[in-house]
């Protein structure tokens, strides 16, 4: 499994989205290691600031598909961001 792949699992694992995991895995192509990142963009719409941010995340984790500032990072509680950045340093430090 690449980084990119394995960063945006891990983000997908976070406590904070587990009533949308059923949603963020249909999206994925594990095989093919693709993301259908319109759709999932699309139904993420209504959600939480906070799980936008995380999809944005993950999305630039995944070869860099997204931007994402600094600011952007303080939505997130500070356990959460914390997770975040010990995900970024893991695969990216």
């Amino acid at each position: 499994m690449d980084r990119h792949w394995a960063a945006v699992y891990e983000i997908f694992d976070l406590r904070v989205l587990v009533s949308k995991r059923p949603f963020l895995y249909s999206c994925m192509n594990e095989e093919r290691q693709e993301i259908d990142w319109p759709a999932l963009k699309e139904t993420a719409r209504p959600w939480s600031h906070g799980e936008q941010v995380l999809v944005r995340i993950a999305h630039a984790l995944y070869n860099g598909g997204d931007r994402v500032t600094i600011d952007e990072l303080a939505v997130l509680s500070s356990d959460v961001r914390r997770a975040v950045l010990n995900i970024i340093d893991r695969f990216y430090g």
